[in-house]
């Protein structure tokens, strides 16, 4: 099976949870056991091995820069804010980075969460369908939760429902074909104002083209300041410190 190069990793985001605690600091790049927070999870895009990696910055973009000059390997940088002006969201994201992309299928992650290396390697594959993982989870109401058909294929992304359907939420590991640059292109604005990218991939959904991978092993987001000890805890369970 044909494996997918390319890996888009978001880290435009203000952070605004985390503002009060590290308020001049992108928190991609907050400290966590001595080193920036994304220094950790370039290490496990390297493990998998994608030959091209692309950020989305935006929010103290010099920052991210400086960080970016002082890694041996290379990044392509795209600023979202100088590409989308004054559209907003997950699905701005992934329009910032369609001139880059361009007609190629594409590894997509948040860059606030870690994962372990087979999580990412699960929707590498290169098959003509878009790909989403979900996690088990105790608290699905916030988070978006996955309805799955009997074949595996994605019918629809719910954006913290009040009463979930079920358990398996959205935790940010997909791939896409070129396929969702025509998707997003046709969204309008939610009620918060901003371009979400999962109505774009329940466009997609509608079609049978998601694929869902239920995912058992260990993942870890950065939303808030009390999350820094979760993610020194799984660095230490994966000997990445």
């Amino acid at each position: 099976m044909k494996k997918i190069e390319t890996i888009v990793i978001a880290a435009a985001g203000r952070g605004t949870r985390l503002q009060d605690a590290y308020p001049d600091t992108p928190k991609h790049l907050i400290p966590v056991l001595g080193k920036p927070f994304l220094h950790y999870l370039l290490s496990i895009v390297r493990e998998v091995g994608f030959s091209r990696v692309i950020v989305t910055i935006g929010h103290e973009s010099s920052q991210m820069r400086d960080f970016f000059s002082n890694q041996a390997d290379d990044y392509l940088l795209v600023d979202q804010g100088e590409q989308m002006n004054e559209r907003y969201g997950t699905a701005a994201v992934v329009e910032a980075v369609a001139e880059e992309v361009g007609n190629n299928s594409f590894v997509f992650i948040n860059g606030d969460a870690l994962m372990t290396s087979d999580v990412l390697q699960s929707v590498q594959v290169d098959d003509g369908l878009s790909h989403i993982v979900g996690l088990r989870h105790p608290e699905p109401q916030y988070y978006g939760v996955l309805s799955v058909d009997d074949d595996g294929l994605l019918k629809k992304v719910v954006e913290k429902p009040q009463e979930p359907l079920g358990n398996l939420i959205n935790i940010g590991v997909y791939s896409f074909q070129p396929d969702i640059f025509s998707a997003v292109k046709t969204l309008a604005p939610s009620p918060r104002g901003e371009y979400e990218l999962t109505d774009a991939i329940n466009i997609l959904a509608a079609q049978q083209r998601v694929r869902v991978h239920e995912f058992e092993g260990d993942w870890v987001d950065l939303g808030r300041p009390e999350d820094v000890p979760l993610v020194e805890s799984f660095l230490h369970r994966h000997n990445l410190v």
